[in-house]
């Protein structure tokens, strides 16, 4: 059986108002998108987006698939915030078969003034 875990990590974090709580909206939800990008429509500053960085051929796939969540704010402190409460949402996971782990990773810092601060995290959707 082949595993995929965006639906489930894009479940966790869609379903959590602490995290919620923190990001913009794209058309009355929270702006956590299941895609590698942020529809260029979205205007807000907060937003998570979530996609697979492992080919699905590669054969590994079978027990582990990796992702990369993307954790954006307007500034340092809220997108930290964002990514250690998605961190510690996600490495509390551990349901039907299937663990997650997953760790933050070095901020982007912004391009310019229309860009914002970003945090990757990089999560490894697992079975036991």
């Amino acid at each position: 059986m082949i595993i995929t875990g965006d639906t489930d990590i894009y479940n966790l974090i869609i379903n959590d108002p602490t995290i919620t709580a923190e990001l913009g909206t794209f058309g009355g939800n929270p702006a956590v998108f299941n895609d590698i990008l942020v529809p260029s429509t979205f205007k807000g500053k907060a937003s998570i987006n979530l996609y697979p960085i492992n080919s699905i051929a590669g054969g590994i796939e079978y027990t582990r698939v990796n992702y990369s969540v993307n954790c954006r704010a307007n500034d340092y402190p809220s997108c930290k915030s964002i990514a250690n409460n998605v961190v510690n949402l996600l490495n509390r996971y551990n349901q039907n078969g299937y663990f997650l782990v997953a760790n933050i990773q070095a901020v982007i810092r912004p391009e310019n003034e229309l860009d914002t601060y970003n945090i990757p995290i990089e999560v490894i959707y697992r079975s036991k």
